[in-house]
């Protein structure tokens, strides 16, 4: 297996296949922090992913 076989394995094996899993809680965590902190129902505002995405 060469550099570019094993670097497309590599690629591959990063891809989310998942992403609703993840940013369901992500959404449901920062509406109830939106809500507690700030008063209003938002899943968006003051949130930001950070990490490989």
């Amino acid at each position: 297996m060469g550099i570019g076989e094993v670097l497309q394995q590599f690629c591959d094996n990063l891809k989310i296949t998942n992403g609703e899993s993840i940013s369901y809680p992500y959404r449901r965590i920062t509406n109830q922090l939106n809500r507690t902190f700030f008063g209003y129902e938002n899943d968006t505002y003051h949130s930001i992913y950070t990490g490989s995405i």
